[in-house]
């Protein structure tokens, strides 16, 4: 807002994240999504239609886990401060 105003004040103006190499930081972040990805043959490790498989095998055992360990929330709640 100060450079719209105050023009003046300004020999130029740097937009966005100069800081920040965006290009070469996205490239490498997808570069590494698909290389983790694969197995040494070149075939995908994961693919779309076997993700509702990986998350029905995941759904209960979180929950689960916190019952069989015997870990219970509601009983480390200080009740004086409530």
């Amino acid at each position: 807002m100060e450079a719209q105003r105050f023009p003046q004040d300004f020999d130029g103006i740097s937009a966005g994240a100069p800081a920040a190499f965006f290009q070469f930081q996205n490239s490498f972040f997808h570069g590494w999504n698909v290389a983790a990805n694969q197995r040494p043959d070149g075939t995908a490790i994961l693919l779309k239609n076997r993700l509702p498989l990986i998350h029905q095998a995941r759904a209960g055992s979180l929950p689960d886990a916190f019952r069989r360990a015997g870990w219970y929330p509601a009983k480390s709640v200080c009740l004086s401060v409530l």
